[in-house]
């Protein structure tokens, strides 16, 4: 990426996106700390949408640097596909928080919808937390050194 404060926007939506993928987990193992994270949960929405974003953009900047012969490929498509999967799960939630204040879709969907996403976003919070871990510190060694 040419650009550390993009990057950097990217790797924290990615990361605040698998915190809020975990939140149901979360709750059920330490009560306590989820009411922190869900503070975030008003956010979470735009957070999802804005990943999405970001990752249109990236995607873009990865197509360019993915001919180069130092690329690594596979964690390449690994972020993209996570961040993607976040994305579109956070983002869901946004959209079916503005169906329910038009009237389009009623409190039961919703937590039913939320209720299917579940068993995917546990797995997809983990990875994304991870892999924007990763991204950052990778990215405090590859540019410092």
């Amino acid at each position: 990426m040419h650009f550390r404060g993009l990057f950097y926007a990217f790797v924290a939506t990615l990361i605040a996106s698998g915190i809020l993928a975990l939140v149901d987990l979360i709750r059920q193992k330490n009560p306590d700390a989820a009411k922190g994270i869900e503070m975030l949960a008003p956010a979470s929405g735009w957070i999802g949408l804005g990943l999405l974003v970001s990752i249109v953009v990236t995607l873009i900047d990865v197509l360019r640097a993915i001919f180069s012969p130092h690329a690594s490929i596979d964690l390449t498509v690994i972020v993209i596909l996570v961040a993607l999967a976040s994305g579109i799960i956070l983002g869901l939630l946004q959209i079916t928080g503005l169906l329910k204040q038009f009237g389009v879709m009623d409190d039961a969907k919703a937590a039913e919808l939320d209720k299917k996403l579940l068993p995917i976003k546990v797995p997809v919070g983990i990875v994304a937390v991870l892999t924007g871990i990763y991204l950052f510190l990778f990215s405090i060694i590859k540019w410092n050194f």
